[in-house]
């Protein structure tokens, strides 16, 4: 109880710091550029996914731009999903599912960070700070392609935020994303692709293949040139940055 208590404490701080109008981490930049993405590409009646909803912040954005699409969102935390389940109870707009999105369905150990549940995954990422504090859950998991093979309409945009486990989460919506070609924000970052065994360079052809081009945020917004396989592998391993968007064409 005194674990979930801390944990609730945790959370009302974040959202207090993200609500305050500078960029004060990498992590808010991030935040702030998916939802200019978000206003730029979707109207008022697309539809998207939010891939590790958290707490919504995301998929709020997505209610406020599409408020008369259809929208998903996928949080295998069991107190993140019944938090948003009360939340979002009353709105016939979003379908929210308490599963772990994969490229297979069934089910697997899941690493619960209590001290800041945004580090959880599948596998246990590698921490930037001393001190956190873990356990192993077990969760559903799923195929998206699967899950949304009866979808209202074509999916204009997906976020994906799962510490790592973004190839697989996309290797299991292959179909949706040939079909209907959403844009596409997502991680990719020393310390958590590296820990499923992926690199940048896997991510960079899943997307090639598919007739994607891979930017930074800003960049996309500004209708820069995309990134090549080399530039985008600078990224990585330099570290410069670890969000990107993948789209077939510019807005």
């Amino acid at each position: 109880m005194l674990q979930l208590f801390n944990t609730g404490i945790l959370l009302h701080l974040k959202r207090l710091v993200k609500k305050l109008p500078v960029s004060i981490t990498r992590n808010q930049l991030y935040d702030q550029q998916t939802k200019q993405i978000i206003r730029l590409v979707c109207k008022s009646n697309s539809h998207a996914i939010d891939v590790g909803t958290h707490y919504g912040e995301i998929l709020d954005v997505m209610l406020q731009q599409s408020p008369n699409g259809m929208h998903f969102g996928f949080e295998p935390l069991p107190l993140f999903y019944h938090r948003l389940k009360h939340k979002y109870s009353s709105n016939g707009n979003v379908q929210l599912f308490d599963c772990a999105l994969s490229n297979r369905n069934g089910a697997t150990t899941f690493n619960y960070v209590t001290s800041n549940p945004s580090y959880s995954g599948i596998k246990k990422r590698n921490y930037d700070r001393k001190g956190e504090t873990d356990t192993e859950i077990i969760v559903q998991t799923a195929r998206l392609d699967d899950l949304l093979q009866n979808r209202p309409g074509r999916i204009a945009f997906i976020k994906i935020d799962v510490e790592g486990a973004e190839l697989d989460v996309l290797k299991g919506a292959e179909e949706l994303i040939k079909k209907d070609q959403p844009v596409i924000v997502f991680e990719c970052g020393i310390g958590g692709t590296d820990v499923y065994d992926n690199t940048p360079a896997q991510l960079f052809q899943f997307f090639e293949t598919k007739g994607y081009k891979v930017s930074l945020l800003h960049q996309f917004m500004k209708n820069k040139p995309a990134l090549n396989r080399q530039q985008f592998e600078e990224q990585y391993y330099k570290k410069l940055n670890y969000y990107f968007v993948a789209a077939v064409r510019q807005p």
